[in-house]
């Protein structure tokens, strides 16, 4: 007789802590807007209201894709593509990873890498500036321009024997 009673109390137990039996007791609402700040305008303004970096970074988040999680997901999965040596997944969730954020440098950084493993100079030079441009002093700064010295040459080449 005492079995199944300490199995119920055991059963009831388990489900209060993982909140199934029970409704939170404070159910707490969300705070009243404020009175003081103007309502969000809908208007986008203009690069004359916004200068440099304010203007960018305001177009970032205004743009749809803008996500800097997902854009942190596809970077880990392109990175985890790279290893396994799936070079065209890897670009693809790179790219992807630029969408939803564009100054994620560190896909721009292994969509350089991984467009010169699938023989893409030209593509890789073009990402490898970018990562140039958005962190000149970043961690990848010195072999990326070394990378671009070789790629100019390499690109060059085939110029000249023409």
């Amino acid at each position: 007789m005492q079995k199944p009673a300490c199995h119920l109390l055991l059963a009831a137990s388990l489900l209060c802590g993982f909140g199934f039996a029970l409704p939170p007791r404070h159910q707490h609402a969300p705070p009243a807007p404020s009175q003081t700040q103007p309502p969000p305008s809908k208007k986008t303004p203009t690069g004359d209201q916004l200068h440099g970096q304010e203007f960018r970074e305001h177009a970032i988040r205004d743009a749809s894709d803008y996500n800097p999680t997902e854009a942190l997901h596809d970077y880990k999965v392109g990175h985890f593509y790279r290893i396994q040596g799936d070079y065209p997944g890897a670009l693809s969730r790179f790219r992807a990873a630029l969408r939803h954020d564009p100054h994620a440098v560190e896909a721009m950084y292994e969509a350089g890498e991984t467009e010169i493993k699938m023989h893409q100079p030209q593509q890789a030079r073009d990402y490898f500036r970018q990562y140039l441009a958005a962190t000149p002093h970043g961690k990848h700064a010195h072999h990326v321009q070394s990378l671009l010295k070789k790629l100019t040459r390499q690109l060059q080449k085939p110029a000249a024997k023409r």
